[in-house]
């Protein structure tokens, strides 16, 4: 369930968390709760292929702190992380403000997404997702190739 604009002003003190789903990357595709979610943004956390496409619907002076990429060759090398995803959504949440973390596609079909959703129901910091259109489902359908057909032919996701 998402709340309306009237029901944000409850998180002012606790801080929220929404969870975007930018899809395939069409600022035309995002939805008018997404949209909506942007513009009241206190702390605007996207992953770097979407930044400058959900940065346009943000409110100027929006907050838009770097991700830090943490992977076995970074590891391997020492180089500690600095901050990922998670420590800077519950980081800004823990202070009071509004957070949006975007994400490519869906959020529900993002594995980072879920790790921090769960990591901000065990913190009890409030949060809402905002779907979005799943790339597996977009291109598709902006190539004109439809995924069912009269028949009701199943349509399978396999993520090797």
């Amino acid at each position: 369930m998402s709340p309306t604009t009237s029901d944000l002003s409850a998180y002012s003190a606790s801080g929220h968390v929404t969870f975007l789903g930018a899809g395939p990357g069409d600022p035309g595709l995002l939805t008018l709760r997404a949209v909506e979610a942007l513009s009241g943004a206190d702390v605007l956390i996207a992953e770097p292929d979407v930044l400058e496409m959900v940065r346009s619907h943000a409110r100027a002076g929006v907050s838009t702190p770097a991700l830090t990429v943490v992977d076995d060759a970074s590891t391997a090398a020492g180089i500690p992380p600095i901050r990922d995803a998670a420590n800077l959504v519950m980081e800004a949440a823990r202070g009071g403000k509004r957070v949006v973390r975007a994400v490519t596609g869906d959020p529900g079909l993002d594995g980072d997404a879920g790790t921090e959703m769960l990591a901000c129901a065990s913190a009890g910091i409030p949060f809402e997702v905002v779907p979005g259109i799943a790339a597996a489902v977009g291109v598709p359908a902006y190539a004109g190739v439809p995924l069912r057909d009269a028949q009701g032919t199943d349509v399978r996701l396999v993520d090797a």
